[in-house]
């Protein structure tokens, strides 16, 4: 089940970002990439707060005997609600020209588009690793490693889950207005390199007052991250192969980096002996990331190919 989800977000998050891309205005299409993690963003928030309220108001046996069904209950509504929706959806407004070599998409962004595929590749593995360690991991980290209770590192996670939802559309608003999607990209990853070490300390011996400010800071630069990304992204592909190009690209980083990221910084905690070996791992998803985002094209000022 969990690979059948794995796959639905996949196909589902990617294809949004091109829609949103393709249908928004020249100078607007930061924005409107970005409502597409603002919505991730909203779901998981959702998620644990249904969660939450579903084990403060029953107890164990309720919970493992039926309670359990009623996030997915109110999922199946919300799903519903999308379905419909999207079946009212204005077009994108054109059709895709076919490549000249090739009819299949994927392989026309193979062929046509070799360096923005192996430059999203890079970039979306060093994506995947700041992601899933500064919000995936961290809380975990701090529970096993720094002696803080696994809640209260989650109540820090959730606020910072909260921040990065006010964030994102500004940092979004700004680089349609002021700043180039690809510069605030390679900022907020040479940031994220040099406050890594500090974090994972906080995290590891700050206590919980160090766990808050970590799951902060490392939230801030990342919602930075996720306003620029999605319509960076998608810009780098042309429209005949912009979905099939991106969606490979974003999901190979993401889902083998980035979905790896905690089990290899265990794994190096363990090899090393040393509980500071993950914030070497991070340091390296940044600088993977910086790296392949000075290494794009910058299209933000651009028309939409």
């Amino acid at each position: 089940m969990r690979v059948l989800q794995g796959f639905s977000v996949g196909g589902e998050f990617t294809g949004s970002v091109a829609y949103l891309v393709e249908t928004a205005p020249d100078k607007r299409r930061g924005l409107a990439g970005s409502i597409a993690n603002i919505g991730a963003t909203v779901g998981m928030l959702l998620a644990s707060g249904v969660a939450t309220a579903t084990a403060m108001l029953a107890n164990s046996a309720e919970v493992q005997s039926w309670a359990w069904r009623i996030p997915f209950l109110f999922g199946g509504i919300i799903a519903t609600a999308g379905y419909v929706l999207r079946r009212r959806l204005r077009d994108a407004g054109y059709t895709p020209k076919m490549s000249a070599r090739t009819s299949l998409p994927l392989r026309a962004a193979i062929v046509e588009a070799p360096g923005a595929m192996l430059c999203a590749i890079l970039f979306t593995s060093g994506y995947g690793i700041v992601n899933y360690l500064t919000m995936v991991f961290l809380p975990t980290y701090a529970a096993t490693f720094g002696g803080v209770a696994e809640g209260q590192a989650l109540q820090a996670n959730t606020a910072a889950q909260a921040l990065a939802l006010f964030v994102v559309p500004l940092a979004a608003w700004l680089t349609d207005r002021a700043v180039r999607r690809r510069t605030l990209l390679i900022i907020a990853f040479a940031a994220e390199f040099v406050v890594a070490w500090s974090g994972i300390a906080l995290a590891w011996r700050g206590g919980i007052a160090g766990v808050w400010t970590a799951q902060l800071g490392f939230a801030f630069l990342l919602a930075l991250i996720m306003a620029a990304e999605p319509a960076t992204l998608a810009e780098l592909f042309r429209s005949e192969f912009r979905l099939s190009g991106y969606s490979v690209s974003f999901n190979l980083g993401i889902g083998l980096a980035g979905g790896t990221a905690p089990m290899v910084a265990t794994a190096l905690i363990v090899a090393t002996g040393n509980d500071m070996a993950p914030a070497w791992y991070l340091m390296l998803g940044s600088a993977v990331a910086a790296g392949a985002a000075f290494l794009m094209v910058d299209r933000s000022a651009q028309p939409l190919r």
